[in-house]
């Protein structure tokens, strides 16, 4: 089947921190990240740049230093830090617009396909950072066709 990359599971870990560090006005260190999560400082570092190119976190260096968000938690959705770290949600080649289906005339599972990537795409765009740090969070509420 399909999976989410370590690399987005790994983004928003350290999105998910520095959502709860945002409440506090204060900067968190990938070096703290990682010892909390258990992730690599190195390979946190290599996420962060996207997420900062993406313009959703931003870094100083010095004594008062460390990463933030750069919008509140609420306006963060998994889309968009999903995004920045891998790109749109593509499940299959012919949905990428780029690239012609040599089946496209008589495929019987496009509609499959696009209706199972639409309802993922609603579901990351619905869910923001604050959803996912409230202890009262319930994915199916936000997305009744799901189990």
């Amino acid at each position: 089947m399909f999976e989410i990359s370590e690399r987005v599971h790994a983004g928003l870990e350290l999105m998910a921190a520095l959502a709860a560090a945002y409440a506090k006005d204060q900067r968190l260190s990938l070096k703290s990240v990682a010892q909390a999560s258990g992730l690599s400082a190195t390979y946190l570092e290599e996420i962060a740049a996207d997420l900062r190119q993406a313009k959703l976190i931003e870094g100083r260096q010095g004594p008062c230093g460390g990463y933030r968000l750069t919008h509140a938690p609420n306006e963060i959705t998994l889309a968009h830090i999903g995004t920045a770290l891998e790109g749109e949600v593509v499940l299959v080649e012919c949905q990428k617009g780029s690239v012609a289906c040599p089946h496209a005339k008589n495929c019987r599972t496009k509609s499959i396909w696009h209706g199972l990537q639409r309802l993922i795409q609603k579901h990351l765009c619905s869910t923001s950072l604050s959803d996912i740090l409230s202890p009262s969070y319930d994915s199916s509420s936000k997305n009744p066709h799901l189990p």
